[in-house]
């Protein structure tokens, strides 16, 4: 995606959003920097040899969107805006670039980043993201796992500026702590539930190894690590996104 277009989208969203115009300078130069500074991945070559290649903003990982979006959400409950802002920037940088497909033999990608400046900003489009936004870790990455990308100029400004707006207001809205406790308070009595279980199931497995010489038992009864893990890890998120303890 273009400059001007990464930051007419940005500047619309946050602006809509009523946050002050330092703020929004702010990320309207991060939102561009992941082009003026190239990002490298490590890849496996011919013969398993690993080397170093340029990054692909429109195909960065999931796990990175996310990670930024935490930091810019640990930034604003410091009431660190700036930082926040920034880190934001980056996330919303990639989410963009994500929504314009790559190009094809019937139009470049070229093309399709020239139709998206053309399209402009759809000020209904962020409206209805800021009205669709939630602030909870879970949504945030149901959130960015759900970008699609499009070969249409338009249809790609209005998946950029949904989401633009969805993940801006995300970020810097306090969200409901009120759930966010009961969540929590659900969550720890879950991996409470879950710990005693593996442990009891490990014991048996163990148990029943022992008198058969068989380890089948003791592998199946690590199965029962899978809810356990799945209630610490949203634990985790919960406790990160808002700042609990």
């Amino acid at each position: 995606m273009k400059w001007s277009s990464h930051r007419a989208i940005t500047r619309a969203a946050l602006r809509e959003l009523g946050l002050d115009e330092a703020t929004i300078q702010t990320a309207l130069e991060s939102v561009i920097e992941p082009d003026r500074s190239q990002d490298y991945v490590v890849k496996i070559g011919w013969g398993g040899r690993a080397y170093l290649a340029p990054e692909s903003h429109h195909g960065v990982s999931n796990s990175k969107i996310i990670d930024l979006l935490y930091k810019a959400r640990e930034c604003r409950l410091r009431g660190e805006k700036m930082m926040a802002a920034h880190y934001l920037g980056l996330a919303l940088h990639y989410v963009q670039d994500r929504c314009v497909k790559p190009g094809s033999f019937l139009k470049s990608h070229e093309d399709v980043e020239w139709e998206v400046s053309e399209a402009g900003v759809p000020r209904e489009t962020i409206l209805q993201g800021l009205r669709d936004s939630v602030s909870h870790p879970i949504e945030v990455e149901r959130a960015v796992k759900s970008i699609k990308q499009y070969a249409s100029g338009d249809d790609a400004a209005w998946e950029a500026a949904y989401y633009t707006a969805w993940l801006s207001k995300a970020v810097f809205s306090p969200g409901s702590f009120r759930r966010a406790e009961i969540e929590l308070r659900r969550g720890r009595r879950l991996t409470k539930i879950f710990g005693t279980l593996s442990l009891a199931t490990a014991s048996i497995g163990l148990i029943v190894t022992a008198l058969t010489h068989s380890l089948l038992p003791t592998l199946m009864s690590l199965v029962t690590l899978i809810p356990l893990i799945a209630a610490l890890n949203r634990v985790r998120k919960i406790k990160r996104w808002f700042g609990l303890e």
